[in-house]
């Protein structure tokens, strides 16, 4: 149960406190560690009239944050669609490109196979991954959208989102050419006036 409630933070900090700090816990621990005889009556046994861990755990994480895949979810899953019209139309003909594969949002393509859409959260740690995660390779913004779009994902918002990353990425600044600057320093040339 605890392994199950761990994966769903963000973070987790398990701290280790010693016996000698914990006084507590160590008379627990000797008493049923040690053997007493049968007939011993120092040992008061209680019990409890419900159990003191919950089986259900209640938990404040959101996991859905709306996205721009909410509209095309609701009208594949429900069919339903937005109260103005012209959005209801925009929905409609966008939705052919979708398709849902175990409630979970694909979008076709032409040449390739499924692409799963991804939330905005999601991507911006796929693209930190592809850019400086354990294979860093620090590529430019348009290489970056083109291989997340290759390994199988999709969302509106793909280049632009990667030319953020590239942009704000400090160590692709510090280490990016000087495109403005010329290769050699400029040097004054006096020409001649001509035809003198």
């Amino acid at each position: 149960m605890v392994r199950e409630l761990i994966a769903c933070f963000q973070y987790v900090k398990v701290e280790y406190i010693p016996r000698a700090m914990n006084i507590e816990a160590d008379l627990l621990s000797r008493i049923a560690s040690s053997s007493f005889p049968t007939s011993s009556r120092e040992i008061r046994i209680e019990s409890l009239p419900q159990k003191s861990i919950k089986e259900v755990a209640d938990q404040l994480c959101v996991k859905d944050e709306p996205s721009w895949m909410d509209p095309f979810l609701l009208y594949l899953r429900e069919e339903k669609l937005p109260e103005d019209d012209s959005e209801a139309r925009e929905v409609r003909r966008k939705a052919r490109s979708f398709v849902l594969v175990n409630w979970e949002l694909y979008r076709r393509s032409f040449s390739q196979p499924l692409l799963k859409c991804i939330r905005p959260s999601e991507a911006d740690y796929i693209l930190r991954e592809i850019h400086e995660g354990i294979c860093e390779s620090h590529i430019g913004a348009r290489t970056l959208s083109q291989k997340a779009f290759r390994q199988g994902y999709y969302w509106p918002t793909m280049v632009k989102d990667s030319e953020q990353l590239v942009r704000t990425c400090d160590r692709c600044q510090r280490t990016s050419n000087l495109v403005h600057v010329p290769d050699v320093t400029l040097a004054h040339l006096a020409t001649p006036c001509p035809f003198s």
